[in-house]
């Protein structure tokens, strides 16, 4: 039987023989492909959880990330480049108020506000947000990129991008409520592909799913093995995250 586990820390979680660490079905992204994309490190400097750019001073990840966060490393594909470039000191931890767990996260968003301004050029760039109300882009084609474990426990030194079909709320209430009542489409959305392949796994959480530069999810949960049912994702597009987002930030 599937079981539900939340995609937070490795160290915490259980491991299937049939599962991959990390994006499932991906490959290399290249430099200044997604200049949005940033890692989230505790004091250790170790990755753990994705997040985006939205603004120079400003991340937006999941909620139950936020609070881990020490550090992040933006501006590359590379996980360390050695010289511990590329990095910020996180200067406040903002959780979305309502966010609760029970089993998985609900309203499970949360913003990062950085000690300096990040300076913006073709590798280092903000993610557009959808509006509110704006309609989501059901059933085509949009983008996961994330960092984490491969194959035979060995970790990804270079961002992994995968694509996956941003499904229709239908079809993600038929396959993740399978055990309960989990997926609520007024909090997820959900993104896989058809031949159960493709998709999100432990220490991607807080990363985006984007479809032509716009962000309209963030990773939240998922089912174990990875990639074995549409992955569940914050959904941008609720007029309550998106305002709660512009409250905060301005942006």
């Amino acid at each position: 039987m599937l079981f539900k586990i939340l995609c937070v820390i490795v160290l915490n979680l259980p491991r299937n023989a049939k599962g991959v660490l990390g994006i499932v079905g991906g490959q290399n992204a290249t430099d200044g492909e997604f200049p949005y994309m940033v890692s989230l490190r505790g004091e250790n400097q170790l990755h753990y959880c994705g997040g985006s750019i939205i603004g120079s001073k400003w991340i937006l990840t999941a909620g139950h990330c936020t609070s881990f966060a020490v550090f992040i490393r933006y501006g590359s594909v590379f996980l360390d480049d050695g010289g511990g470039e590329n990095t910020v000191k996180v200067k406040n931890q903002i959780l979305h108020p309502l966010w609760y767990t029970d089993l998985i996260p609900y309203n499970d968003l949360g913003l990062l506000e950085l000690e300096e301004a990040l300076i913006f050029d073709n590798n280092i760039q903000p993610i557009k947000l959808p509006e509110n109300f704006e309609a989501i882009p059901f059933n085509v084609t949009a983008i996961l990129t994330g960092w984490g474990f491969m194959e035979n426990d060995t970790q990804t030194d270079i961002l992994q991008k995968v694509d996956l079909i941003l499904f229709d709320d239908n079809y993600c209430d038929l396959e993740l409520n399978q055990d309960g009542n989990f997926f609520n489409s007024s909090l997820n959305t959900c993104a896989g592909d058809w031949e159960h392949e493709k998709g999100q796994c432990t220490m991607d959480s807080g990363g985006p799913l984007t479809i032509n530069g716009t962000q309209w999810g963030i990773v939240s949960w998922s089912y174990k093995p990875c990639g074995i049912l549409p992955g569940a994702f914050t959904r941008l597009a609720n007029s309550n995250y998106r305002e709660w987002i512009r409250n905060v930030t301005g942006i």
